[in-house]
């Protein structure tokens, strides 16, 4: 082979070489590009998953106290206690209903609706996201807070359908019944007396050296105290007995205002669960109280230390 043939091998094997390397480098670059890519793709589903759990909360709250107001609008309407506070509390928050009837509060305001809307912003940003709501729980944590825990898969896609991202998670939420009807009165006096949950500002202080006044004021001012007696959710069933674990409370009935309405009264312990239930304990009138007609049992003396104010 002459010096020129050579030369001529020489060059196109080094421009073969030269165009190898100019496309595996476009292609690493491009391999670059869909990596850098798909990376952002996935950082930004996993902010968004992240994000959802506090709006998913947010909503589980708001949701869940319309759906206890719902429920107490119900109660109100029907005349009669729910037959099972656990399962139609979760059609409540789910589906806007009880027993399939329509809540109005529930417009537009259930569980589903939130996390339909939160799916909704999801695809202007590219995702496509589903919910599927798998379990709701009520439950006392304490005696004034119902807790509710929402179970719910999460599946989020990406528009290009080069990432998915599927999650099983448990939301909770605490709800206060501070300042929720109690549904013994709406159910025991027909709706005539409403009381509104009222958490006592005299704790462990309502007889002090004989000085009954802060158990009148206790009586007058309708609070509510920590018991053995029935828990919110029960008093929403109409159980009347004692909770678990401490997680009742209760209330004083006040005679006036049944006298008022025309509703009749009974000479029974003064404590609501027991006025509304059905025992006959032994009664105690208390010195400088209501005296005409505020009886407490024996059970509950000590409870409210008048156990040496009794007459």
């Amino acid at each position: 082979m002459n010096k020129r043939g050579i030369f001529f091998t020489l060059t196109a094997i080094f421009l073969l070489g030269l165009m190898l390397f100019i496309i595996l480098a476009q292609q690493e670059r491009r391999d670059s590009d869909d990596v850098a890519a798909l990376t952002i793709k996935i950082r930004a589903m996993n902010e968004f998953v992240k994000s959802v759990d506090e709006d998913l909360e947010r909503g589980l709250f708001i949701t869940g106290f319309r759906a206890f107001l719902g429920i107490q609008q119900h109660i109100a309407t029907q005349g009669s206690y729910l037959a099972d506070t656990e399962s139609q509390f979760r059609e409540a928050l789910v589906n806007g209903t009880v027993l399939s009837a329509h809540l109005d509060i529930m417009n537009d305001s259930t569980f589903v609706n939130w996390t339909t809307r939160i799916a909704g912003e999801a695809g202007q940003l590219g995702l496509d996201v589903n919910f599927t709501v798998d379990q709701i729980d009520i439950y006392h944590s304490e005696p004034w807070i119902v807790s509710v825990d929402a179970t719910v898969t999460m599946n989020v896609t990406d528009s290009s359908q080069t990432a998915f991202w599927v999650q099983q998670r448990t939301i909770q939420t605490n709800i206060s019944v501070d300042g929720l009807e109690d549904p013994l009165y709406l159910v025991e006096t027909g709706g005539v007396i409403t009381r509104v949950i009222n958490r006592t500002i005299y704790e462990g202080a309502y007889v002090q050296d004989a000085d009954t006044s802060n158990l009148t004021l206790q009586v007058a001012g309708k609070y509510y105290t920590n018991s053995t007696g029935p828990s919110y959710l029960m008093r929403l069933e109409g159980n009347l007995s004692n909770s678990t674990n401490n997680m009742g409370i209760e209330g004083f009935v006040f005679i006036p205002d049944l006298i008022d309405q025309g509703i009749t009264t009974f000479e029974r312990s003064s404590v609501d669960y027991i006025y509304y239930g059905n025992d006959s304990p032994t009664l105690y009138t208390i010195n400088e109280t209501f005296e005409s007609w505020f009886r407490l049992d024996g059970n509950h003396l000590t409870p409210y230390q008048a156990q040496n104010s009794t007459i």
